[in-house]
């Protein structure tokens, strides 16, 4: 179980990816994430939800939201972030999306990625140079801390962490 002291594990800023020209994702104050994965949850007096991961994004102190309500005991916390000062809410998830230069597959790249402290969770049909890769211990401020080992792989194009983001309608 993470308390909002514990979010010091966590970066105040994680690279976007060299896709989005350096941009950084800044912590948001005020807010914080449950992660009960697919799990039903509570979630009626929740900011927003991301329904299929399981999470839920409150307002508030998470220390000050446990004195009110309990969350389940096996629910991880995490920050939330935003791209830019007044960009909308994004959630990590601890999926990493790693791109080789092309030409290069992902998996033969298996054993660098595992040395960096990651796994491959997935090499998606459509782009065999890339990989969804999360931090060997599952952890997402693992994830999100160690992306520079990731970066210093050979070949690397671009690291971008999967932040889930509201959709809105235009």
């Amino acid at each position: 179980m993470r308390r909002e002291s514990d979010f010091a594990d966590f970066p105040e800023r994680v690279s976007a990816g060299a896709a989005r020209g350096g941009a950084h994702y800044v912590r948001a104050e005020g807010h914080y994430a449950v992660h009960q994965g697919e799990a039903k949850q509570d979630a009626a007096d929740a900011e927003m939800t991301f329904a299929p991961e399981g999470i839920a994004v409150y307002r508030g102190a998470p220390r000050e939201a446990r004195a009110g309500k309990a969350h389940a005991h096996e629910a991880a916390l995490t920050p939330v972030y935003r791209l830019h000062p007044d960009g909308p809410l994004a959630v990590p998830t601890g999926k990493i999306f790693l791109r080789f230069r092309e030409g290069v597959e992902a998996a033969t790249r298996r054993k660098e990625i595992e040395r960096a402290g990651y796994e491959v969770i997935e090499i998606p049909p459509y782009s065999q140079s890339g990989a969804w890769v999360r931090s060997a211990s599952g952890d997402v401020a693992r994830s999100l801390t160690d992306l520079d080992a990731l970066e210093k792989l050979a070949d690397v194009e671009n690291v971008e962490p999967q932040m889930l983001v509201e959709r809105s309608l235009r």
